[in-house]
C-alpha cells in the first residue's frame, strides 16, 4: 500500500504540474505558485495526520509536548499552503466540462490519505537497495 500511495501521490502531483504549466501560458502567471501551494498543503496535512495516528513517525517515540508543537506546526504549514493556491490566482483546473480538481483540495485528501498510512516513514527510492529489516 505504501508503495503504491507514493505512486498516487507522485502521479496526481505530476498530472497537476503540467495541467498548471499549461494554464501558465494560458494568461494565468501565478498557477505554478497555486500548484507548489497545494503541494504545501499535501505535506502539512501529511505531517500531522501521521504525527496524530503513528506513536512512531520515523524519528524514534516523541512525548505528548513535542507531538502537540509538531501537530499545530504541520496544520499551521497546510493554512499557510492554502493561503498559497489563493495568492497564485488558480483554485482549481478543470478537465474538459466534468472534472474539476481543487488544488487545496487535492493536498487534503491526498496528504491525509498518505498520513493515514504514514507513508513518508519508510520512503521506496527506486534503484536503491531494499532491506527488511534492522541489522542492529
Amino acid at each position: 500500500m505504501t508503495n503504491f500511495l507514493q505512486s498516487v501521490r507522485g502521479f496526481g502531483g505530476f498530472a497537476l504540474f503540467v495541467l498548471a504549466g499549461l494554464m501558465t501560458f494560458d494568461g494565468l502567471p501565478g498557477a505554478l505558485l497555486s500548484w507548489f501551494g497545494g503541494g504545501v498543503v499535501c505535506v502539512g496535512y501529511s505531517v500531522a495526520i501521521a504525527t496524530m495516528t503513528h506513536e512512531d513517525v520515523g524519528s524514534g517515540k516523541e512525548g505528548p509536548g513535542p507531538r502537540f508543537l509538531r501537530i499545530c506546526l504541520a496544520f499551521a504549514i497546510a493554512s499557510l499552503g492554502a493561503q498559497v493556491v489563493v495568492w497564485g490566482g488558480l483554485v482549481s483546473v478543470s478537465i474538459g466540462s466534468a472534472i474539476t480538481i481543487g488544488f487545496r483540495e487535492a493536498g487534503i485528501v491526498i496528504g491525509i490519505l498518505c498520513g493515514l498510512f504514514n507513508i513518508d516513514k519508510t520512503t521506496v527510492i527506486p534503484g536503491s537497495p531494499q532491506t527488511n529489516g534492522s541489522k542492529e
